[in-house]
C-alpha cells in the first residue's frame, strides 16, 4: 500500500492534471466575467430612461434665412 502511495507521478500524469486545473480555473474565470457582464447590461436596460419633452420648439427666423421663399 505505501509503494502505491510513493510511486512517482509521471510526465503524462502531470500534463492531463495540470491542463485540466488550467481548464477548471479559465472556465471559473470566464464565468465571473460572464455575470459582471450581464448583471451591468442588466443594470442598463433597467435604468429608467429620460423624461421626454413634449414641447417642439422651432426656430422660423434660421429657417427663413436657410430656405428664402422666391
Amino acid at each position: 500500500m505505501q509503494k502505491k502511495l510513493r510511486k512517482k507521478i509521471s510526465f503524462l500524469d502531470f500534463v492531463l492534471f495540470s491542463t485540466g486545473i488550467t481548464a477548471i480555473t479559465f472556465s471559473v474565470i470566464l464565468f465571473f466575467y460572464s455575470l459582471t457582464f450581464l448583471i451591468r447590461n442588466i443594470n442598463l436596460i433597467l435604468k429608467t430612461p429620460a423624461e421626454p419633452t413634449d414641447i417642439i420648439h422651432f426656430n422660423l427666423e434660421s429657417a427663413k434665412k436657410l430656405f428664402p421663399s422666391g
